[in-house]
C-alpha cells in the first residue's frame, strides 16, 4: 500500500494490536495521516511519527 504514496490511509480492518503495529510501524514515515477504526472506536493520527 505504502508504494502508492497515499495521503491518507483508513484501516478499517486490524483487530489486533499486533497488526496495528505492523501497520504503523510500515507506513512511518510515507504518509500523512492514519485513520484507524478499531472496536467501536474512530482514531485519528498525524502526522505519523513513532
Amino acid at each position: 500500500m505504502a508504494y502508492l504514496a497515499p495521503d491518507a490511509v483508513i484501516d478499517l480492518v486490524c483487530f489486533t494490536l499486533e497488526a496495528a503495529t505492523a501497520l504503523v510501524e510500515r507506513l512511518c514515515g510515507e504518509i500523512g495521516h492514519l485513520l484507524h477504526r478499531g472496536t467501536g472506536e474512530l482514531r485519528v493520527a498525524g502526522p505519523l511519527s513513532v
